[in-house]
């Protein structure tokens, strides 16, 4: 029985089940490969960003500056909103101890916003993979049913009888988990890649704050 039989065979039930489960893997799919992406994106201007930057500056405008240039940069975003968070609290010529504090709540606001817009569409493939298979179950549940009607509708439980409703269980069966399974691994892929990113902005955020110390601390050099 080639799959096309099978479809024109199939009951509206099964039928509703296979092109929900078509749309749950269209949709994972195309979910997956827009996060692998803007994953991949990130990670690119992150290095570009860190190249930048490796030769050192004494001055937090030089760095925002550079910041600004990678928008994409997860680490780039977190620096520019600790940065912009200072600059403007040393405009408005507030104590110093005031600036820094408002430069690390700046960057950790800028860490959880940016890790919440990394996991956007992740909660949908967590409930896809949890799902999908329970609705193959339930194609797995009515093709049963068909076979059993076609064996009280003939009389007899021959092979040829019970066929199309053994078919349509196992194909939804089979389909429901080649849902689920991408699903899980995508989702679980992308949650450790999110977990790594909030620690390069924790430590991000950290070293900002100990770029800001010592510009600080040269600038009352300086100044004597």
């Amino acid at each position: 029985m080639d799959l096309m039989t099978m479809w024109i065979k199939m009951g509206p039930v099964a039928r509703a089940v296979v092109v929900l489960l078509a749309a749950f893997s269209v949709w994972s799919l195309a979910v997956a490969a827009e996060r692998l992406a803007l994953f991949r994106r990130a990670r690119r201007q992150s290095r570009a960003f860190a190249r930048a930057t490796a030769g050192g500056t004494e001055r937090p405008a030089v760095l925002l500056a550079t910041a600004r240039q990678h928008p994409a940069s997860h680490l780039a975003r977190v620096i520019a909103a600790g940065l912009a968070a200072f600059e403007r609290q040393s405009v408005a010529l507030l104590p110093e101890e005031l600036a820094l504090a408002a430069a690390e709540r700046a960057a950790e606001r800028s860490a959880r916003r940016v890790a919440s817009e990394l996991a956007r569409g992740l909660g949908g493939l967590a409930t896809i993979a949890a799902t999908a298979p329970f609705v193959g179950l339930l194609g797995t549940v009515v093709g049963i049913l068909h076979a059993f009607a076609s064996i009280a509708a003939a009389g007899n439980g021959g092979l040829a009888t019970v066929s199309q409703g053994i078919a349509e269980a196992l194909a939804t069966t089979a389909l429901g988990l080649g849902v689920a399974l991408p699903a899980a691994w995508t989702f679980n892929y992308f949650t450790q890649q999110i977990g790594r990113f909030e620690a390069e902005m924790a430590n991000s955020s950290s070293e900002l704050t100990d770029f800001l110390t010592q510009a600080q601390e040269v600038g009352h050099a300086a100044g004597r």
